[in-house]
């Protein structure tokens, strides 16, 4: 298992805590900015994102998982849960949720329009879909929210 870290401290703190556990490699470094990452069965973000970064995607094997929070600029959103599925990427909420911001993985523009996104659920965590990559075509039905360059559908 590779866990990034992007903090060079709390880097050095996990390879500390985590040196017991062999399969365990810590790295410090941006994992949104990796170019060289391995085939990802799974990946975990603890910190807020607007988009789910490319080099996860094209890196995410045929039933990959990816459990990332999605939060407007006031910190707040949902846990988003995509699930690869061959060529199709099943997104559900997993529920609210509350981060600090993910460096890398925050767009300002893509920020504004998921916080307006999610004041129109009132609330409530968003009933998802899919995720495509890309813009939706105009008459596409169920578009929930649309980021630089991909679009979550309703369920």
């Amino acid at each position: 298992m590779i866990v990034y870290e992007i903090d060079e401290a709390l880097a050095e703190r996990a390879k500390d805590n985590l040196a017991g556990y062999e399969h365990v490699e810590v790295l410090s470094g941006d994992a949104t900015k990796t170019s060289n990452l391995p085939a990802l069965d799974a990946v975990v973000v603890f910190a807020g994102a607007t988009h789910v970064p490319e080099n996860w995607l094209s890196n995410l094997g045929e039933s990959g998982r990816i459990v990332i929070p999605f939060t407007a600029d006031d910190h707040w959103g949902f846990m988003l849960l995509l699930e690869k599925r061959g060529t199709e990427m099943h997104v559900s909420s997993l529920g609210n949720c509350g981060f600090y911001h993910c460096n890398g993985a925050r767009q300002p523009d893509e920020a504004v329009a998921l916080k307006s996104a999610l004041e129109a659920t009132g609330g409530k965590a968003p009933a998802l879909g899919q995720m495509y990559q890309g813009r939706p075509a105009a008459e596409v039905p169920n578009v929930w929210y649309v980021g630089g360059g991909f679009w979550l559908s309703k369920a």
